[in-house]
């Protein structure tokens, strides 16, 4: 009876969980989308009216080439977006570091920190999401199977358990190339440094 409890007990908690998870999913997802939208509409800003005078110009993270254009330090980029950078202020961004980002993907890339880290928070719950959904319906399934003595219904949990479980180690293994090849971006398509 008290194996019982604790199983009852853990359904509760891995839904209640999977349901914080949708509702953040769906409130990222619409700033992700606004986020984006802006970005569309800064790539035709143009800047013919800035001025580059002082390393103020340059946000203190470069130096002024000429009376337009700032050369950003390392690990700085210049973002023209109007709710960010109002004034039109060059090297306004601070790139995300790669080194991070692997390590972060190495050691909790199951548990999508490499996507938060770069503001991909919509794919990190997706990440987080399916495989736990996954899992729940194979434990469900093996659950089932085990107290109506039906053994098909154990294995077919088993599978699907298995099949989540290589879901993850794929993800996990793209996210390790994409970094190391350079081809990984962070939510603004920026490169990491």
């Amino acid at each position: 009876m008290n194996n019982h409890n604790f199983m009852k007990n853990n359904y509760f908690l891995t839904y209640f969980f999977i349901s914080l998870l949708i509702i953040k999913f769906i409130n990222s997802h619409e700033n992700d989308r606004k986020l984006q939208d802006a970005l569309n509409l800064s790539n035709s800003t143009q800047l013919s009216f800035f001025v580059c005078n002082s390393s103020l110009s340059c946000s203190n993270q470069g130096i002024c080439l000429n009376t337009t254009h700032c050369e950003c330090n390392s690990g700085y980029y210049t973002l023209f977006y109007n709710e960010i950078n109002p004034n039109y202020l060059q090297c306004n961004y601070e790139q995300r570091s790669k080194k991070t980002a692997f390590l972060l993907s190495f050691f909790f890339g199951p548990l999508s920190f490499d996507c938060f880290y770069l503001g991909k928070d919509t794919l990190g719950y997706f990440k987080l999401i399916l495989p736990s959904i996954l899992i729940l319906i194979g434990i469900t399934l093996f659950v089932i199977g085990k107290s109506k003595s039906k053994p098909v219904y154990q294995v077919i949990g088993r599978v699907i358990e298995f099949i989540a479980t290589i879901i993850i180690i794929v993800w996990w293994l793209i996210d390790w190339i994409m970094i190391i090849s350079d081809s990984k971006k962070d939510l603004n398509d920026i490169e990491l440094y």
